[in-house]
């Protein structure tokens, strides 16, 4: 027999063991809480004890003291293998076969064969006890102790089945499982070609080696696949219960697994699915997503939409490469997250700042109709009947003078409703973007005024940058700097530059009309109609924005709008070098 330093093989190995138990049983204990932890750490404490015993027992000169410290370790045997089981069941399936009932059913012979032996009772447990002349004893076991036996083995095939269910039922779990199924098998078959040799059945070298193969293989799944860890398990977890679809492609572009969301999305079980390319999985988006069988981009990837008809839905995906620890790319995760209900959502919610945003400008409307078309007629009333009075009373001077103010009135009126059309049909920028609806309106006011009109937009000012509802607020006021252009300033050219400040769309309209003195500035309107500023002024006040005007006699007009925009992204200022004029 080996030794080291004098100490016997028989000594010293169970020591050994002992360290390397003390270490798994302290591991499962603080990952108590993790499924399979509590009963591996017990059965490892228990392994701990077989091991104290073979070696206080190799150890111990006197035939009646080695019987003694056998007799302990055969009382842990049958308890050390039922915690292993318990571990076995509740790490292949938490909370499916670990019972309580089944719990104390499989702990009952374990205790029943303890008390048995702590009793006292040698001749219960052993039927001849034979000292050899080395000194070492022999036991022949009784029934009991064979039918204690039979129950380890039964239990031993119980290990087996469970770790075998594991092995199949999850991927995640094959190579810890086939390295358990594996130690179970060596152990067992160990024991067995001991008991074979008709020696003691429970000799010190046999239970030595099954408890060290047996706790040795455990914790290179513990270890090593970190089977007690609770973060895969928690991954598993939210993978099984998320409600978008995972897919999982290896660095040729076929499906590995795919999570239960995953296969009712694309009609097709896991199954089925491996070693399918993404144009086998999704042969109507195959274009959509593909580089070589998986999203080539993570980024700005377009919404796909899987199902025909009333069971279309669409799906926004993302793309995370998977790196192993060299760094080296080991394949990707698609991820198809169903966006139907939130584009329905947004679709509604802008349907209904469209209509308020409707409702609002009718309002509005109104009320200009009545502070100026209805003004005009008044005033056009009255001059015809000063009119009539003059040329019935002869006085057909005055009549020619009030008759040209009265047509020039109406001529006005007829431009101011003209405008007010124009307006109205540029306006419905709820059906197109405010770039769109600014250039559409400025097309048409150089067309219908014939006053030279430029348009320069900033390229981060894109379709999405200003909200329905600030939208139409905005064209409102823009129209309103350009009639007082047209009308008070007398300008043969305008500029409207659109941009942005970091939060801020930027909007500045120039003339190169007659200007006025700010101190002269008027509040509201005036008696011809007026600059409107009061109006202006409201209106930006309502989406949060502001107003500043720059002019001076002989000099133009500048006005400055700034309003947030409907995303907090950074901009560039609208000043800058990158903007691009757009001809109208």
């Amino acid at each position: 027999m080996f030794s080291t330093h004098g100490i016997p093989l028989a000594v010293w190995a169970p020591l050994a063991g002992v360290v390397f138990l003390a270490a798994i049983a302290a591991y499962s204990w603080r990952r108590r809480d993790v499924p399979g932890a509590l009963p591996l750490a017990i059965g490892a404490l228990f392994g701990i004890g077989i091991l104290l015993s073979s070696a206080c027992e190799a150890a111990a000169a006197a035939p009646a003291v080695r019987l003694v410290w056998r007799n302990i370790g055969a009382a842990l045997i049958l308890p050390a293998v039922t915690a292993v089981t318990c571990f076995a069941l509740d790490y292949a399936s938490p909370g499916r076969w670990l019972t309580r009932r089944n719990l104390a059913l499989l702990w009952l012979p374990a205790a029943l064969m303890a008390l048995l032996i702590f009793a006292g009772n040698d001749r219960l447990m052993w039927a001849r006890v034979e000292v050899a002349a080395d000194g070492a004893a022999a036991a022949q076991p009784t029934a009991i102790v064979k039918l204690a036996i039979a129950y380890g083995i039964a239990l031993a095939l119980v290990n087996a089945i469970a770790f075998a269910w594991l092995f199949v039922r999850s991927p995640q779990h094959r190579w810890p499982a086939a390295l358990m199924l594996l130690a179970q098998l060596v152990a067992r078959g160990l024991f067995v070609l001991d008991v074979a040799r008709d020696t003691a059945p429970f000799a010190l070298d046999a239970i030595v080696s099954v408890v060290l193969v047996t706790f040795g293989t455990y914790a290179i799944a513990l270890f090593g696949f970190r089977i007690l860890d609770p973060l895969p398990a928690a991954r598993e977890a939210v993978l099984e219960q998320i409600r978008s679809g995972v897919v999982v492609f290896d660095n040729a572009g076929r499906a590995l697994d795919l999570n239960p969301a995953a296969e009712t999305i694309l009609g097709i079980r896991a199954a089925a699915a491996r070693g399918k390319t993404w144009p086998q999985l999704a042969p109507a988006q195959a274009d959509a997503l593909a580089a070589y069988g998986v999203p080539c981009a993570t980024e700005d990837l377009p919404n796909i939409v899987l199902g025909n008809g009333a069971s279309a839905r669409e799906y926004a995906p993302a793309v995370t490469w998977l790196r192993d620890g060299r760094g080296l790319s080991v394949g990707a995760v698609l991820m198809l997250r169903d966006v139907t209900e939130q584009k329905a959502a947004e679709a509604q919610r802008v349907e209904q700042q469209h209509a308020l945003a409707t409702l609002r400008e009718r309002e509005r409307l109104a009320r200009e109709l009545h502070d100026s078309t209805g003004q005009i007629l008044a005033y056009v009333s009255a001059q015809a009947q000063a009119i009539e009075k003059r040329v019935h009373d002869g006085d057909t001077t005055a009549a020619e003078a009030q008759l040209r103010r009265l047509a020039q009135a109406a001529q006005e009126s007829h431009t101011d409703v003209r405008e007010a059309i124009l307006s109205l049909r540029a306006g419905q920028a709820g059906a197109r973007s405010f770039p769109a609806a600014l250039k559409q309106y400025l097309a048409a006011y150089r067309e219908q005024f014939g006053i030279n009109a430029r348009l320069t937009i900033d390229p981060c000012v894109d379709d999405a940058t200003v909200a329905p509802s600030c939208a139409v607020q905005l064209l409102r006021v823009v129209q309103e700097a350009l009639t007082n252009a047209r009308k008070h300033s007398g300008a043969a050219c305008v500029s409207v530059l659109v941009g942005r400040e970091g939060d801020d769309v930027v909007i500045a309209i120039e003339d190169d009309g007659v200007g006025f003195a700010l101190g002269a500035e008027p509040n509201s309107v005036d008696a011809r109609g007026g600059y409107g500023l009061g109006f202006m002024r409201e209106r930006m006040a309502e989406i949060g924005g502001n107003l500043a005007i720059d002019s001076a006699p002989g000099a133009g007009t500048r006005v400055v709008l700034r309003a947030p925009c409907a995303g907090g992204a950074r901009g560039r200022p609208a000043e800058a070098n990158t903007h691009q004029e757009v001809a109208v």
